[in-house]
Order: C-alpha cells, then sequence, then structure tokens
C-alpha cells in the first residue's frame, strides 16, 4: 500500500498523534480531541506509563490519596470519552513525507498525522553483554516493584550503580534467599548493607543460562573473574530520555539527551511538541507532566487552526 492511498484512508490519517499515553501524552490527548481534532495516542505498553505502578499518590490536586493505576485508568477514559483512539505500537520511526508526519511502528504499522507530540518519557539503560538480551524477561528485570515478587526464596542478582540498586537489594534481600549486589563504581562509604553479598567495582561479562531461564551471571571484579549463580537479575542502570524514533529529526535533541522546546512545548520543527519527562525540565512531578501536556494541547489546536485557514 503506497504513501498515497494510506492518505485517501481516512482511517490511518490523524489531526494529532501523541507518542506515548502517561500523564501528560492523555493530557495533551483530551484538548485536542476535546477541540474536535482527531487525535490518537500511541502506546506501547499498558496506558497511564510509570503511574500504574505507584500505590498511593498523596499529591495530585482533587485526590488525598489515589492508586496509580486508577488514576492512570481516570485519565485514559477521560481522553477516550472525547473521541481519542488509543492506537498500540512501539514506535520505531517519525519521517515527513507528502506534508504529513509518517510514524511506523515496529509492528509494521504506519499512520499519518499534521501534528506529533512526544511524550515517551524516560525508558531503562539497558545492560549490554552477551545474553542480556537473550534472558531479557526471561530472568531479567528491570522493574523491582513489578517483578520482584518473583525472587521470593530464589538466589537473585542486583546490578547497578545507583541508590535504586542499593533499595533494590535492600528489599529483595527481605524475600529472597540470596541477593548479590553487583556495584559498577565504588558503592558509599556509609552504605549498610545486611544479608547482602557485594562485589564493587566490577564489569559485567555476560549472562548465561540454558533453555528459557537464565542461572548464572559472570563478572571481572578485583577477585578476578567469577561466576554467579542466580534464578534472576534485577536491573537498576538509570534511564534516558526515549528518543531513538527521531533520528530523522535529531536538532530537536538537546546536549543533555533531552528535547528542546519552547513555552508553548515546541521544538524547532513546526508541528512537533514534546511533553513530560522527555522535554527538558527541572521538575518531574505528574501534576508538571499534565500541565505539559494541557500547554502542548492548546497549542496544538491553535497550529491547527492556522493550518485550516
Amino acid at each position: 500500500m503506497g504513501l498515497e492511498t494510506i492518505i485517501v484512508n481516512d482511517e490511518n490519517t490523524y489531526d494529532v498523534l501523541i507518542i506515548g499515553a502517561g500523564p501528560a501524552g492523555l493530557t495533551s490527548a483530551l484538548y485536542t480531541s476535546r477541540a474536535g481534532y482527531k487525535t490518537g495516542f500511541i502506546e506501547r505498553s499498558s496506558p497511564g506509563g510509570k503511574i500504574v505502578n505507584l500505590k498511593n499518590i498523596t499529591n495530585f490536586p482533587g485526590s488525598d490519596n489515589i492508586n496509580g493505576q486508577t488514576l492512570a485508568n481516570n485519565l485514559f477514559e477521560q481522553a477516550k470519552s472525547f473521541g481519542a483512539k488509543y492506537l498500540y505500537g512501539d514506535v520505531s520511526i517519525i519521517t515527513k513525507k507528502l506534508g504529513y508526519y509518517s510514524v511506523t511502528t515496529k509492528e509494521n504499522e504506519l499512520w499519518l498525522a499534521k501534528v506529533i507530540i512526544v511524550a515517551t518519557g524516560t525508558e531503562n539503560v539497558k545492560l549490554k553483554c552477551p545474553g542480556s538480551d537473550e534472558y531479557n524477561n526471561m530472568g531479567i528485570s528491570y522493574c523491582v516493584l513489578c517483578d520482584g515478587y518473583l525472587a521470593k526464596d530464589k538466589k537473585v542478582v542486583v546490578i547497578g550503580n545507583n541508590k535504586e540498586a542499593i533499595s533494590s537489594s535492600m528489599y529483595l534481600s527481605t524475600i529472597a534467599k540470596q541477593t548479590t549486589l553487583l556495584y559498577l563504581d565504588k558503592i558509599p562509604q556509609e552504605t549498610k548493607l545486611n544479608n547482602i553479598k557485594l562485589y564493587e567495582n566490577v564489569r559485567i561479562e555476560s549472562v548465561i543460562g540454558s533453555s528459557f531461564q537464565l542461572n548464572a551471571v559472570n563478572i571481572f571484579s578485583n577477585d578476578g573473574v567469577l561466576k554467579i549463580d542466580c534464578d534472576f537479575i534485577f536491573v537498576n542502570l538509570g534511564t534516558q530520555p526515549a528518543v531513538s524514533f527521531l533520528s530523522e529529526f535529531k536538532e530537536v535533541i538537546g546536549n543533555s539527551g533531552t528535547i528542546d522546546t519552547d513555552e508553548k512545548k515546541q521544538t524547532k520543527i513546526p508541528g512537533i511538541y514534546a511533553i513530560g519527562d522527555v522535554s527538558k525540565t527541572d521538575n518531574r512531578q505528574i501534576i508538571t507532566a499534565c500541565n505539559d501536556g494541557a500547554i502542548a494541547g492548546i497549542n496544538a489546536v491553535e497550529y491547527l487552526n492556522s493550518l485550516d485557514k
């Protein structure tokens, strides 16, 4: 199917496509769809973003204490109620063709839009060594909050270089049979680790296993090359802005790796906006993400209005 045919097919053409469905993206979807513009939001996981993993949110205006999943569902349903459409997909690239932004996913879906709002937030820095891709989601996890329960009475390894790695290790040590922390740097001197085996200044050599389950990680440390037996590996290497799909528009990405915008949340390229944690911001809160979404939504509507004149 050629691009011209797809444009004629209204099903695949939108006024606004929002990449990401966290609080920022869903708020933008609410504003643009309520203004009468055909809006779609593309998400590769559950709508709501990272807030779905929060048990208690006590600083969101109007709610003394709300569950993250409940808030995510409220935002999702409200956006849909004005006509915004949920589109599942993992965006691989955005290009510009025949006056439209062309959005292609890894699932080979293709949609077109006059406006793009990037709300992809951040993604985990991946472990890179032989076996790390092979055993991802088959013993390797990047979310203790999501998958920590699997470690009960098991041998677990935590790999990291930050306070999240330390806190993850401390939590897992209360439920796991054995917990080992592989710290990539020198651990802060005041750190107290109870019932946790610690290796500092390590380099991860490989993850090994059999069939569909890992069973060990090989490391190089001050003690030489070691094999650490384990059932699960939890990785805490920090996060980075999720912008790989913007390879055709690298000029919008700043030195910090986040997307630069003006006060209207518009990038250097007319019709492309960025909101939430993927944009350059000093405050990373749910309410500030919603604020970004509202600003981008309002200005995207003004931009579309100008195109229609």
